[in-house]
């Protein structure tokens, strides 16, 4: 598994540029969550309006908790991206 990991992951996070990773990071994660969201079918108690307004909700939650921070530089956006990314595969 090892030897895996450092063939894919590893090379193509090498692969972006130290100043872009974080900023390709929150695309990708915005990206699965957009298409993941909006793919699947829609049932009656389930429509694609329903999912934008909770995907809207979750970027105000974040956006009100960043502006009400102390001390924003100390925000590991890299946990963020990645929790919510874990939290969201999980939930499908």
């Amino acid at each position: 598994m090892h030897f895996i990991w450092n063939n894919t992951g590893v090379r193509v996070y090498q692969l972006v540029p130290e100043k872009l990773r974080l900023w390709a990071a929150a695309a990708v994660t915005v990206a699965v969550m957009l298409v993941a969201s909006f793919a699947s079918e829609e049932s009656a108690d389930n429509t694609r309006g329903n999912r934008a307004i909770s995907l809207l909700g979750l970027a105000v939650m974040i956006a009100v908790l960043w502006a009400t921070s102390r001390d924003r530089s100390k925000i590991r956006w890299h946990t963020v991206i990645g929790g919510m990314l874990t939290q969201f595969i999980i939930a499908l």
